[in-house]
């Protein structure tokens, strides 16, 4: 049986979602507290879903990958353009350092959709937080 769960950002209240069914998941955007999420649950994940370039939806996303490397990273091309450069994903203005590149595996646009464990999910183009959003 499928089930969601949301982790949540200690500082930045930022929301990372778990969809999981079994042992494997897909993750929609990243913080620091999604590893250990999936560590201290016994998750594989499959899919990182990006929704946005925004440092508190991206941070920890090197790390999970180094950790699960057959991960697919999923975003759309202006979405994986934007969370690679410090200043437009804002980590910049943090530290003055920002986050590292993450390589996105797969672009997606408007209307895709891919299976899991027998689930159709759909991604939607949704602007209006950021230059690119795309699922909702």
């Amino acid at each position: 049986m499928a089930k969601i769960d949301k982790v949540i950002h200690n500082k930045f209240k930022a929301n990372s979602y778990i969809f999981m069914e079994d042992n494997q998941c897909i993750i929609i955007d990243c913080n620091t507290n999604t590893l250990p999420y999936l560590q201290e649950h016994n998750l594989e994940p499959a899919y990182l879903l990006v929704t946005h370039e925004h440092f508190d939806h991206v941070e920890g996303v090197k790390k999970l990958k180094e950790c699960f490397p057959n991960m697919i990273i999923v975003a759309s091309k202006i979405t994986s353009s934007l969370m690679k450069d410090a200043k437009t994903n804002m980590s910049f203005y943090l530290d003055g350092i920002g986050i590292e590149e993450i390589e996105t595996d797969v672009y997606i646009e408007d209307k895709s959709s891919f299976i899991f464990k027998e689930n159709n999910i759909q991604t939607y183009y949704t602007p209006g937080h950021t230059a690119d959003r795309v699922y909702r």
